[in-house]
């Protein structure tokens, strides 16, 4: 089974502001002088999946700024276009979609294009971890990191049971905490941040997606159909525009059983 990656760089990345700013968001910017966070990110990942396996997928106003950063890394064709800002829900839906229409079976690793890493060796020990976990189990993977202070930048995962080594099964997930909760979920040392990076089977993603999230299912999988016809990018915008604005956490993650 084939691995494919796919980097989500649509965000604003307003978080950096004013490095940061929704003209040059945060994946096009870097903050110690190197390469911007989309390259980084795109480079680390090409130790693990191959570089014509790689895909991007950002807002259609980023489109020349994605295909100036990655096209000495990836071939352009594998940029993917939102036409619209919806978050990721509709984001990790359209790719999963898009991927399994075009490869019908294979897993998926799903990775922020913002993420400063300081551990590469142990990022992508835990990316490959949570791909072999995917292809071997058919269960949906979530990567958590363990929190070092209490921070409220980032969702959190409280997990339960070790059920292979390494591996957690996932209790809940909680939307960035106040302070004092914050502290909290540091004291039990049963909560892990949530780095955003999602793995599974295109079919597994694909069945949960139908089954969480049907409209965004229906709406993606009916534009789909006019892929490489001139009716598809009015059909792919029209899609979104009838889509919820929300997380994939909100819409998929916590009614997941895995």
């Amino acid at each position: 089974m084939e691995n494919y990656a796919v980097i989500m760089a649509g965000g604003s990345g307003t978080r950096l502001w004013p490095l940061s700013r929704e003209k040059k968001p945060k994946q096009f910017i870097s903050i110690d002088g190197g390469k911007p966070f989309l390259v980084q990110t795109i480079e680390r990942i090409c130790e693990v999946i191959p570089a014509e396996r790689c895909f991007v997928i950002t807002n259609k106003d980023y489109l020349n700024m994605t295909e100036e950063a990655v096209k000495d890394f990836i071939p352009l064709s594998n940029i993917i276009t939102d036409p619209l800002k919806k978050n990721t829900a509709a984001c990790i839906a359209y790719a999963t979609l898009y991927l399994e229409k075009m490869f019908g079976r294979g897993s998926v690793c799903f990775i922020p294009a913002d993420s400063y890493v300081k551990n590469k060796a142990g990022y992508l020990n835990a990316v490959r971890k949570a791909c072999q976990a995917a292809e071997d189990s058919g269960d949906i993977m979530v990567v958590g990191v363990k929190p070092s202070y209490p921070s409220t930048a980032f969702g959190y995962i409280r997990i339960g049971a070790e059920s292979r080594e390494g591996i957690y099964k996932v209790v809940q997930f909680k939307e960035k905490p106040d302070p004092e909760t914050a502290e909290k979920y540091i004291k039990t040392e049963k909560y892990l941040w949530n780095s955003g990076i999602v793995a599974g089977q295109l079919q597994a993603l694909a069945a949960g997606i139908r089954h969480h999230m049907p409209e965004h299912y229906k709406r993606l999988s009916e534009a789909l159909k006019y892929q490489g016809t001139s009716r598809f990018s009015p059909m792919i915008e029209a899609a979104y525009s009838g889509l919820d604005d929300i997380s994939f956490d909100s819409g998929a993650w916590r009614p997941f059983p895995s």
